[in-house]
């Protein structure tokens, strides 16, 4: 979710979880103000200020540097950062170029905020630099390069670990090396979910990585921050039944998590057995995020995957639908259903009016989508209704 953050961080921004914040300190990224603004870079920078953490207990530090002007650097590596590297930009925002990844700046009436993705550390970095300062722009692109390259995987963890996404585990590689034999259809499958990176996956043991499980084989997926590959699996364990998560040594690797230019959220999943096959259906929903006036908001939108898979694993057939709904209005109040009816199953979303929720009938749009298997097969069909009233009746 992008929101807008009054005071330090006036542009949009992402929150860090309450898993993230409770999770122990030498599980997951947490960088210290000591380390992203060490001396020789507040001396190039800032005229050797010293600095001090705003919440130091918190892994999103927020390094304040009280000169004239004041300037604070914002550092955020929870599990969501990677994501960040293909979120929608600002409309307004100029953008920076050779810069990391997706640098983008903002000036308002106090300051100019800068904002950026790390390349080889999954942090998202955002700079004020406060007015009035004609070279204001100029500066705080500089401190940010130097921000970046003291911004290092090293720095980041207290243990150098990353989580490994594997598949297929065995102690052969029989089953790792059948499933790259076919892996152009279960390529299709995977990446209408997720994209993975260059080289993924890979056949793996315990010798190439340690940390993975002793003794054995599997396709490794990616190596993902810390605390980013459970919530992967979350979504991944419906097209790939099995796949779990390793935490590994992490030196010398760099973050290559399976990701996804989609803003989506989990709103159901299920799993049948159809005779001698077994059907998995997975239905996600668009997040809700803000945008400016001038950008209308998207019809809401229902992705659903299903998965088809014989007694042995192998993928048999792949649908994925993505479900429009045009609605009354540009921003309804959606729900989403998933139902196992005999041998097939069912998705239903519900879309009703905004603004009239007294209503005992409000306007609705319903679509149905259904999925069977017929003769080893999947086959879909869709339906929508559009129920209007012409006056409402109001509830007492």
């Amino acid at each position: 979710m992008r929101i807008r953050v009054i005071g330090l961080c006036p542009i949009l921004f992402f929150v860090a979880t309450d898993e993230v914040l409770a999770a122990d300190v030498d599980e997951h990224i947490c960088p210290r103000c000591e380390d992203i603004l060490p001396v020789n870079v507040r001396a190039k920078h800032l005229g050797g200020l010293s600095t001090h953490a705003r919440d130091p207990g918190r892994c999103d530090p927020t390094c304040l540097l009280d000169g004239n002007p004041a300037v604070a650097v914002h550092v955020s590596c929870d599990k969501d950062a990677l994501h960040r590297r293909t979120a929608e930009g600002w409309p307004e925002a100029k953008k920076v170029p050779n810069l990391e990844i997706r640098a983008e700046l903002e000036r308002s009436a106090t300051n100019v905020y800068l904002v950026f993705s790390d390349k080889d550390a999954p942090c998202t970095v955002g700079i004020r630099w406060d007015l009035p300062d004609p070279n204001a722009e100029t500066k705080a692109i500089a401190l940010a390069r130097d921000v970046a390259a003291a911004l290092t995987p090293a720095v980041t963890v207290d243990k150098p670990t990353r989580e490994a996404i594997v598949w297929n585990v065995d102690e052969t590689g029989d089953k790792a090396k059948a499933t790259l034999g076919v892996w152009d259809k279960e390529k299709d499958a995977v990446n209408a979910l997720l994209k993975l990176s260059p080289g993924f996956p890979k056949l793996m043991d315990d010798k190439d990585r340690a940390g993975l499980p002793a003794g054995k084989k599997q396709l490794v997926f990616g190596f993902c921050p810390n605390l980013q590959a459970k919530q992967l699996l979350e979504v991944l364990d419906t097209a790939l039944p099995g796949a779990d998560w390793y935490r590994v040594d992490g030196r010398g690797v760099s973050p290559s998590c399976p990701a996804t230019d989609k803003e989506w959220q989990i709103s159901d999943k299920a799993r049948k057995r159809v005779g001698k096959l077994e059907l998995s259906t997975l239905v996600l929903e668009s997040k809700f995020h803000v945008r400016s006036n001038d950008q209308p908001s998207s019809p809401p939108v229902t992705y659903i995957y299903a998965y088809l898979r014989d007694s042995s694993g192998r993928l048999v057939d792949f649908k994925s639908l993505d479900a429009h709904l045009e609605t009354f209005t540009s921003d309804p109040s959606c729900s989403r259903k998933l139902k196992v009816q005999g041998n097939a199953m069912v998705v239903r979303t519900t879309c009703k009016e905004l603004g009239i929720e007294r209503c005992k009938i409000p306007p609705k749009v319903i679509q149905t989508t259904r999925i069977d298997v017929a003769e080893g097969k999947l086959k879909t069909a869709q339906s929508s209704e559009k129920i209007d009233v012409e006056e409402c009746e109001w509830a007492d």
